[in-house]
């Protein structure tokens, strides 16, 4: 949802340099500080701030804009829609190693189960069972989220000394749907499988019991309150903003949370 009206005068803008469709950097720095970018889109800024509930790992997105288009920071709506973008720094550590979900298509074409590569590819049992909490905790947030396409954009970071875990999330841009049909109502697709109804998340349940006591904390969320706070953090304006929509998708999340965990 691209709600340009949620910045004003007092809202942070990084001016940056762009050097192509998805990079650049920041223009008043010497040195390599890489920063991707994309469409401006308010629920990346509401996902990240839901992820420091249970303390996911993410990359951090703030509002940015190509000092080559124009030298002011902040202007009209027609500049902000054509100029302001949701921007992160580049998260990527030199000494680890870094794969997607898109990638297993290859790396895995004689077998199709991409969540026993990942397993065989972690150092020990303890880092299994690590990796395996790392991807219930962001699978119970983007069951919050309706989050639509997460397994397409799953980085895994591999480290010098062979643990493997989930490297930040970066994408929340598919998430809150005005209707609950949309794509299905329960589809989600991730390396621990497909999940079309409340019994496939049962399943999971069974196998990893305390993903439900994770599932159950988002019953405690309440979106609102989470959205004012982190507008109020980031200088956000809440005046204009469509905060209705988003109790509709609050109110139908915790009914969906709720039937999987009856």
């Amino acid at each position: 949802m691209f709600d340009f009206e949620v910045l004003n005068e007092k809202t942070p803008i990084v001016s940056c340099h762009k050097i192509n469709s998805s990079f650049a950097k920041m223009s008043n720095s010497f040195e390599r500080n890489w920063i991707y970018h994309k469409d401006f889109d308010i629920t990346e800024f509401i996902g990240e701030s839901l992820s420091e509930i249970r303390k996911i790992r993410s990359v951090h997105y703030f509002p940015g804009c190509f000092d080559d288009k124009n030298k002011t920071l902040y202007s009209g709506r027609s500049y902000k829609e054509k100029c302001i973008r949701t921007c992160s720094f580049d998260f990527m550590d030199e000494n680890k190693k870094y794969f997607s979900s898109l990638s297993l298509g290859n790396l895995t074409r004689a077998k199709d189960d991409h969540l026993q590569f990942l397993l065989d590819n972690c150092k020990d049992d303890k880092n299994r069972e690590a990796f395996i909490n790392e991807m219930l905790e962001l699978m119970a947030l983007d069951v919050f989220m309706e989050q639509r396409d997460r397994k397409n954009n799953t980085v895994y970071e591999k480290s010098c000394d062979g643990v493997l875990r989930l490297a930040p999330v970066f994408d929340y841009e598919h998430s809150f749907f005005e209707k609950e049909d949309y794509v299905g109502p329960y589809l989600y697709e991730s390396d621990l499988g497909t999940f079309y109804c409340e019994e496939d998340y049962w399943r999971l349940i069974d196998r990893y019991p305390h993903f439900r006591t994770i599932l159950c904390s988002y019953l405690n969320v309440n979106l609102e309150k989470e959205i004012r706070k982190m507008f109020e953090e980031r200088s956000f304006s809440i005046e204009g903003f469509d905060l209705d929509f988003y109790k509709r998708c609050d109110e139908r999340n915790h009914k969906r949370l709720e039937k999987i965990l009856n």
